[in-house]
């Protein structure tokens, strides 16, 4: 009916609630048996906040951040291997997971003292 306000939920999941490929697919069970009027919020898998704070301090104080880069990369394409079945949907998937790990490199790079 024209005028007539539409009923939203928001969810928002971070952390703990995706923090491996077991509580994101508890995720997704809560989300499709209730998607209408369902907005969702993503925030970071638990510890990523974290690492991505000790990778810019590390740059910032003239350290090494490639630890924290290749954890951000292997911790995100261990939950895609686990989640995603089929090889080329998980390729894609990677390919942007490579390209925000290198972002974050070239992020603490430009930062680096």
């Amino acid at each position: 009916m024209p005028g007539q306000l539409t009923q939203y939920r928001v969810a928002k999941f971070g952390g703990t609630s995706v923090k491996d490929h077991t509580a994101i697919e508890h995720v997704a069970a809560i989300v499709q048996a209730n998607p209408k009027g369902l907005v969702v919020v993503l925030s970071a898998m638990a510890k990523v906040t974290d690492l991505l704070l000790g990778a810019a301090q590390s740059a910032v104080s003239g350290g090494s951040f490639t630890t924290e880069q290749k954890t951000f990369r292997e911790r995100h394409k261990q939950a895609t291997a686990a989640l995603i079945k089929s090889q080329q949907r998980r390729s894609s998937i990677d390919e942007r997971i490579d390209t925000a790990a290198d972002e974050l490199g070239a992020i603490c790079h430009s930062i680096a003292t």
